[in-house]
This record gives C-alpha cells, structure tokens and sequence, in this order.
C-alpha cells in the first residue's frame, strides 16, 4: 500500500517489500500540476507505482511497460485493484520497442536500473535517454531519478537542450529533460 494505492509485487520485482527512497523522491516531485491532463509513460514499471500515482494525481491516460513477465503481473494487478484503472494500460516493451510507434507522451518517468549482477551498468539508462526524444509530444519531458554518482545529467544534456535537476539529496537527484 502506497498512499492509498493497493500494489502487489512478487520476488524478483524491484523494489518487492516497500518503495525505494529513488522512486519516493521521483513521486514528491509529481504533484497534480506536474500530471494533470498528461499523457504519461511509467518505462520499466515494476509494480506499477509510478504510472498509478500519476494516474492519482490527474493524468489522462498512463501506459505502464516492463520488459519483465513478473514485473507485468504485479503492475496488471495493481492497476486492476485501482480506482484508476480506466486510465491505465499495460504493455509488455522492453523501452519503446513495442509501443505504437507514433504515439508520443507529455511525460516519461522511470527509475532506471544500473546494476549488471555487481557491476554498474548504465546501458539501460543511455538507451531510455537516447529514444525518449522520438517518444515525447511537443513539450513533453522525461523525468527519471537516480543515483547521484551517476553521470545521468551528461547524458541528458547529449539528447536534450533543456536539463534540470528537479530535486536532490545527500543520495539521489530526479532530473529532467525537456526539449
């Protein structure tokens, strides 16, 4: 349970016994003027927290993806024990792979993940970055939190004219770019 949100996980889904402190900073930062109206994208949505509470806060239609099956499940439940289900979907892509390819979103969130095993990898990273663009409505942003010893503001700014750290802590940084 997440502020008033029923979600349902499984071992092997990130984040399975309570939300990370990563994706509670991502949500303080998506109030209703952040997602009234908008047209959101969760990537990666594990269990399905942040496309909900975008939904929560007024979004008009949010797409929920993962590339994992376990993952999928949690977020269809949730989604279906919701009072937002109307507004949501959920589609099996691993990034934008399998979505509609000219629908576009005024609003793509994730928290990637950097861990390959033990090591950091931030292939994931670069390549949800590196398409956003392509995905995004006139206006739109791509908002994402991660570590703050993660170079993801070099990254941005090598896609996106616009980039702006939204929030931060001793930890994490939601940034954002916008083009």
């Amino acid at each position: 349970m997440h502020d008033g949100l029923t979600l349902y996980t499984l071992p092997g889904v990130f984040s399975r016994d309570a939300l990370d402190t990563g994706t509670a900073m991502l949500l303080a930062t998506l109030d209703a003027a952040a997602c009234t109206d908008k047209r959101v994208l969760d990537v990666g949505c594990g269990c399905g927290v942040i496309g909900l509470h975008t939904a929560q806060q007024g979004a008009a239609q949010v797409t929920l993806s993962d590339v994992s099956l376990l993952a999928l499940e949690c977020a269809r439940a949730s989604v279906s024990a919701s009072a937002y289900g109307e507004k949501c979907r959920v589609v099996a892509s691993d990034l934008y792979g399998a979505l509609p390819p000219n629908e576009t979103y005024d609003l793509i969130l994730a928290n990637p993940p950097f861990h390959a095993g033990h090591s950091v990898d931030t292939q994931a990273a670069q390549a949800l970055i590196a398409g956003a663009r392509e995905k995004l409505a006139a206006g739109g942003a791509l908002r994402l939190v991660a570590n703050r010893f993660l170079a993801y503001d070099a990254i941005l700014r090598e896609v996106f004219p616009r980039v702006r750290v939204v929030r931060e802590d001793t930890r994490y940084r939601v940034l954002e770019g916008r083009g």
